[in-house]
């Protein structure tokens, strides 16, 4: 299963993510970093390759994990 997975403490929260999700599966938590919309996301991995910090990766089955999978609202 492929889930959304983010460091927080690398992301600088400069909303390219959010902006160009062709799903609108991101929104900006109080601190403006992404937070995934529940069953929005089809996993594309177009956010994690426009990141320019890393911050974000798809992750699955937890192998690799360095941080929790990203929040998610609904």
């Amino acid at each position: 299963m492929k889930r959304l997975c983010l460091d927080s403490a690398r992301c600088t929260a400069c909303g390219l993510c959010i902006d160009k999700c062709p799903r609108e599966a991101l929104q900006k938590n109080v601190f403006h970093k992404p937070v995934l919309v529940k069953g929005l996301c089809t996993y594309c991995g177009l956010c994690t390759e426009l990141c320019p910090v890393g911050a974000l990766w798809l992750c699955g089955n937890g192998a690799g994990v360095l941080a929790p999978p990203i929040d998610e609202l609904g």
